[in-house]
């Protein structure tokens, strides 16, 4: 007979397969001396309280799902969107929160307790058959995905989130093995982690950006990770929920 743990890693791996086929400029924004080809660029919202804590407190997402619907975006992460297992009051705010904005929900699991399943979600606007995750260690796991940045412009949008020192190094190796030319990454980074993410991807060959969110108590940072092929070209922020979670508008242009 399957313990409860495994029940939940079998319920959470189900929903998965289901669900696949089913403002203030801040920052490391880059200068570059080609005119930026709008057309050519990929906006990505972000949403996080960026000091791991869980992004909802109550079950009113109102504010966001506005979000949503108003800010044009190819791509939505809700970090730290973790779930609850509790039987009196399961819940999922990736999958709520998409239902009300239109959205097809994926989840990236970076580690699963009992009564709650951690991670973040991930909201992009058609089903797709394919995603590929590959854990680096508890709490920390690689995800990517197939999408489109424009209705001209494919990517593979990836994320991943790094806490604790001794996750970079077999993280970094998994990143470099399936980043392309195709590939935009953006994941968080604890802020005294950053240059050490950073010596991971030399210069001559990727663009790291860093991003910081307008509180002074934030503990971690949004990291933005590509080949030379994509620029960022913008990023701003304002912030919802009564001025708890940070919400990113990012920009990134692949150069011609």
């Amino acid at each position: 007979m399957m313990t409860r743990k495994e029940l939940n890693i079998f319920f959470w791996t189900a929903l998965s397969m289901i669900l696949l086929v089913a403002c203030s400029k801040n920052n490391e924004t880059e200068q570059d001396e080609s005119p930026w080809n709008k057309n050519n660029t990929v906006t990505i919202q972000f949403y996080s309280r960026l000091n791991n804590e869980t992004l909802f407190q109550t079950s009113s997402y109102t504010e966001l799902v506005n979000q949503l619907q108003n800010q044009p975006h190819r791509v939505a992460i809700l970090h730290c969107a973790d779930a609850s297992l509790n039987t009196a009051n399961q819940l999922n705010p990736t999958v709520s929160i998409a239902a009300q904005a239109g959205k097809v929900p994926l989840f990236n699991k970076s580690s699963l307790s009992d009564n709650e399943v951690r991670g973040s979600g991930v909201l992009i606007g058609h089903t797709t058959t394919e995603m590929k995750t590959l854990p680096v260690a508890d709490g920390c796991t690689w995800f990517s995905i197939p999408t489109y940045g424009s209705p001209i412009l494919f990517m593979s949008f990836s994320t991943i989130s790094f806490e604790e020192g001794t996750h970079i190094s077999p993280g970094a190796t998994i990143i470099r093995e399936n980043i392309d030319d195709e590939t935009v990454m953006i994941g968080t980074i604890n802020k005294t982690l950053r240059e050490q993410l950073e010596s991971e991807f030399p210069s001559e060959i990727y663009r790291f950006v860093s991003i910081e969110g307008t509180s002074s108590a934030n503990s971690q940072a949004i990291f933005i990770l590509t080949t030379k092929r994509w620029i960022v070209r913008e990023s701003t922020e304002i912030q919802i929920d009564n001025k708890k979670i940070s919400s990113f508008q990012i920009q990134v242009e692949k150069l011609e």
